[in-house]
């Protein structure tokens, strides 16, 4: 199943990319170079934060952040089942384990009344700490922060946002 057209999209917006590698190229700025603290200064201004560090990519980004709170053995991590395979193997890379939460059939996002249920299920158990929420943005959709947020709250939980398609189009 097709989810997204890639070759479409390149060929849609071919020109702008193009012409975006070849001043890349042209400045061998691969690594720090303007057009990636454009990036960041945009992306920080879109979310509305001080801060925005890019990194090679999202497995990255999540481990980073796993290992800044010190996640590990022990720990449990909340995922939505419906996601790409780096947003739980970064759990389990830090030695923590996923627990693997059902998403709304509507948004595809994680489902806020099933991650009560699974942080209260893991607390019952007592074989695991939760220590973090994962949150996974699709489809141009957020996750329902508010109710997440509330979960997490009361819960004590980081909420680590993987906002790999969360983006929506900037007007």
């Amino acid at each position: 199943m097709q989810f997204r057209d890639l070759r479409k999209q390149y060929s849609v917006l071919k020109q702008d990319i193009d012409a975006a590698m070849m001043e890349v190229a042209a400045a061998s700025a691969f690594i720090m170079g303007r057009p990636v603290k454009e990036l960041e200064a945009g992306l920080a201004e879109y979310v509305g934060v001080k801060h925005c560090i890019s990194c090679g990519n999202g497995t990255d980004a999540l481990t980073l952040a796993l290992k800044v709170w010190n996640i590990g053995a022990g720990d449990a991590v909340f995922v939505p089942d419906f996601t790409f395979f780096s947003s739980a193997e970064v759990i389990s890379l830090e030695g923590a384990t996923p627990v693997f939460v059902d998403v709304d059939g509507d948004t595809f996002n994680m489902d806020a009344s099933d991650l009560e249920r699974k942080i209260a299920r893991t607390i019952e158990e007592g074989r695991l700490t939760p220590k973090v929420i994962i949150t996974v943005d699709l489809f141009g959709l957020p996750a329902n922060y508010p109710a997440i947020r509330k979960i997490a709250d009361a819960h004590r939980l980081f909420i680590l946002e993987d906002g790999a398609q969360g983006f929506g189009e900037r007007k």
